[in-house]
Formats: C-alpha cells, structure tokens, sequence
C-alpha cells in the first residue's frame, strides 16, 4: 500500500513536471516568434533556442518516464481489467492533441526564423550595398574637389590674364 502510494505521489510529481516543461517550452516558442525575436540579440537568440531544446529533451525524458510507469500499471493490470478506460482515451488524445498543438507551435517557431533568417540576409545585402555606395559617395566627392580646385586655379589664371591685358590695354 506505501509502494502504491509512493508510485502515486511520483507520478504525479512527474506529472506536474511535465505540465511545468510543457509552460517553459511554450514560453521559449512564443518568444521565438517574429514579434518578440526581432527583440533579441544574435547571442540571446542562440541561448533561447539552447534552453529550449534543452528543455524539449528534459520533457520527453520526463514523459518517457512517465509513459513507462504507466506502461508498468498496464502490465500490472488483469486480463478482466485491460480494457482501456474512457479515462485513459481521453488522456491520450489529450497527448496527442497537445503533442499535434506543440508540433504546429514549432512548424511557426521555424517559420518565424526563416523569416528572420532572410530578413537578416536582406539588411545584410543592404549593409553591403551602402558601403558601395558610400565608397562611390567618397570618391565622386574627392573628384569634384579636385575639380574645384581645377576650376578656382583657372579662375585664378584668368583674372591674372586679365589684369595683365589690362595693363597692356592701358600702356597702348
């Protein structure tokens, strides 16, 4: 009876475990999202998509266990006894279902990071893109310097000229 007992207590124990992998999990995909991910930085991105695999694995260890010691209470069970209870159904497809929830949840997640991935790609070109033009800015402006410069020494040249036809205009 304390076996059967202490059985209970640590399946439910495991039980709430899994419901606690099942919250955290599904606060690492909610903040992979394009909303919140936009948020944050390329090392902070790395660590969320680490914790949450770390804790997808934790999860299905611990439902492994959990399954085996439900596996071990079949087992246990009576021929006159093996038909599944309602209960049990239900609890299934509520596996299933969450399980089917979890997977679109991270068929999102990945399509958020796609989108993330190219958006980076894109500012990227961008980036790449404006340092070619600055570089054509920087050198069209030292060409038109240089031009000046040119035009200011004719300028120069010219009233010199002038001046000098002047005082030859003024001699005659």
């Amino acid at each position: 009876k304390e076996l059967e007992e202490a059985k209970e207590k640590f399946k439910q124990g495991v039980s709430g475990i899994l419901t606690q992998f099942e919250q955290i999990i599904a606060v690492f995909h909610s903040s992979m999202k394009q909303k919140a991910w936009d948020h944050f930085t390329k090392p902070q991105r790395k660590n969320i998509r680490v914790w949450c695999t770390q804790a997808e694995e934790l999860h299905s260890i611990h439902s492994d266990v959990l399954m085996g010691i439900r596996s071990e209470e079949e087992m246990e069970m009576s021929d006159d006894e093996m038909e599944m209870p309602p209960e049990k159904k239900d609890t299934d497809e509520s596996a299933l279902t969450s399980q089917v929830e979890a997977l679109k949840e991270e068929n999102d997640s990945l399509r958020w990071q796609l989108d993330a991935y190219r958006n980076e790609v894109e500012l990227l070109k961008q980036e790449q893109g404006k340092t070619n033009q600055s570089e054509e800015d920087t050198v069209r402006e030292q060409q038109f310097r240089l031009l000046q410069q040119a035009l200011q020494g004719m300028q120069q040249h010219l009233l010199k000229l002038q001046e000098e036809y002047k005082k030859k205009d003024s001699e005659l």
